[in-house]
């Protein structure tokens, strides 16, 4: 009788691995790339800004505060006109919740806002954990999207118009952005987007680390531009790949990227291009790890926004004629 039991037992449980393993394929197919509609192309025939950020799947039965706040900032930045097309990569994804599920939340948080804009927007599901900074830039890199400028951002940062400026990036330069944090001066309409979705009564006051210049939550480059050297992105003590969300690991990661791609220029352009922080619930960084020993680099300064860029007169203006394409 114990023996029957036990291989009844037995029985069920291949069976739940296989009925799990063949829904995780199927979700795959279904719900690896998840596109929307895009509804601005406001520049016909220029360079597309696309925004690129990691999320993770959400298991728990009390979902951190800060999740709404994430939320709100991917809804708001693919309302952005100026931004073409945003990559969500999800991490820790199951049959349980992906890239499908996370779609119809954002969705609906898009509906809250009437913007008169909705970028392209695409989910990636990993069903890995978190992925290190080494990961983040090769997903990126490896999106194959032909004339794009491509934006990497902590999930919980929010940019306005300037953003925009970004499309006279030249090639060889790679920009980082400190965040403008959230205050009196940030966007009436960011400041009125940030309370209708997450909920929250109160506006966080966030400092602005931009005039710091040792800190960064975004980085804008041309795709072909950085090399990625999997050994440079190694923590020197643990040898372990680092994470976005460590301690010192922005500066470790330009580190990386100018180690890798031979010719590459840096500076932050957060005196130009903003970039607004929706954090004012508790910090969630990686447990259990700290700080990133490396090599750690830090950008030039620049004056303007021209020699921010390194563009030329003839680029502004081949920008302008085609946005007056896009406007007609």
């Amino acid at each position: 009788m114990k023996m029957r039991y036990s291989l009844l037992c037995s029985i069920f449980l291949v069976l739940f691995y296989a009925l799990f393993y063949i829904r995780v394929i199927m979700t795959r197919k279904e719900s690896q790339v998840i596109k929307g509609t895009n509804l601005n192309a406001p520049y016909k025939g220029a360079t597309q800004l696309t925004l690129f950020v990691s999320y993770w799947a959400d298991h728990s039965n009390e979902p951190h505060l800060h999740r709404r706040e994430i939320e709100a900032a991917i809804a708001v930045n693919i309302a952005n006109c100026e931004i073409g097309r945003v990559v969500v990569l999800l991490d820790s994804s199951n049959f349980l919740y992906n890239c499908s599920r996370f779609a119809q939340e954002i969705q609906l948080k898009l509906s809250l806002l009437s913007a008169k804009c909705a970028s392209q927007f695409e989910c990636l599901d990993r069903y890995e954990g978190q992925p290190s900074y080494y990961d983040i830039f090769s997903y990126a890199k490896n999106l194959g999207l032909e004339r794009s400028i491509y934006i990497v951002a902590n999930a919980d940062m929010v940019f306005d118009e300037t953003i925009g400026l970004a499309r006279k990036l030249s090639k060889k330069v790679l920009l980082v952005l400190g965040t403008q944090g959230m205050h009196s001066g940030t966007p009436a309409d960011i400041l009125r987007s940030y309370k209708k979705l997450t909920g929250f009564g109160t506006l966080p006051s966030l400092p602005n680390l931009c005039k710091r210049r040792n800190s960064w939550d975004a980085w804008i480059f041309h795709p072909n531009d950085i090399e990625l050297n999997k050994r440079y992105f190694r923590d020197s003590q643990t040898k372990l790949l680092f994470y976005m969300n460590q301690n010192r690991a922005e500066n470790s990661a330009l580190n990386a990227l100018l180690e890798s791609s031979k010719g590459l220029i840096s500076h932050n352009a957060c005196d130009f291009i903003h970039a607004w922080h929706f954090h004012g619930a508790a910090k969630t960084h990686k447990k259990g790890v700290g700080a990133v020993v490396h090599k750690r680099s830090k950008p030039s300064t620049c004056s303007s926004v021209q020699h921010c860029l390194h563009y030329t007169k003839e680029n502004e203006e081949s920008i302008l004629s085609r946005r007056r394409v896009g406007e007609e």
